[in-house]
C-alpha cells in the first residue's frame, strides 16, 4: 500500500462522558514528515496484518476506536477498545491525535 494518497480518521467513542470524549480526527498522510510517514506505514502494516482482538463488551466505561484507513485501491477500518489495543493501534492512535485535525462528529 503506498502511502501517496494514504488517509486515516479515527473515531474514538464510550468513555464515563460519551458526548465529551467522543471525538473524530483525520489525518492525510502525505502531509507529514517523510519519517513519520514511514512510521505510520509501518504501523498501518503491522495493525492490518495481525488478528483482529474482539471486543469486550463487559467494559462499559471503556473507549472504543474505529480507525479507517483509506488509500487509492484499499479502504478498511479496524474496531478496538480499551481493552484490547494492540500495539500499533495504539502508537497509530497517538499519532493520528498528535498529527491529525479534529473534526466535527
Amino acid at each position: 500500500m503506498s502511502s501517496g494518497e494514504m488517509k486515516l480518521e479515527l473515531e474514538t467513542s464510550g468513555g464515563f462522558a460519551p458526548s465529551v470524549t467522543s471525538s473524530r480526527y483525520a489525518l492525510d498522510v502525505a502531509s507529514l514528515p517523510e519519517d513519520t510517514r514511514k512510521q505510520i506505514e509501518e504501523l498501518v502494516k503491522e495493525l492490518l496484518a495481525a488478528p483482529r482482538s474482539d471486543t469486550n463488551p463487559q467494559l462499559r466505561d471503556a473507549m472504543s476506536y474505529q480507525l479507517t484507513i483509506t488509500s487509492d485501491a484499499h479502504k478498511e477500518s479496524v474496531i478496538a477498545d480499551d481493552g484490547g489495543l494492540s500495539r500499533p493501534m495504539r502508537d497509530l492512535i497517538k499519532l493520528i491525535k498528535s498529527f491529525g485535525l479534529r473534526t466535527k462528529r
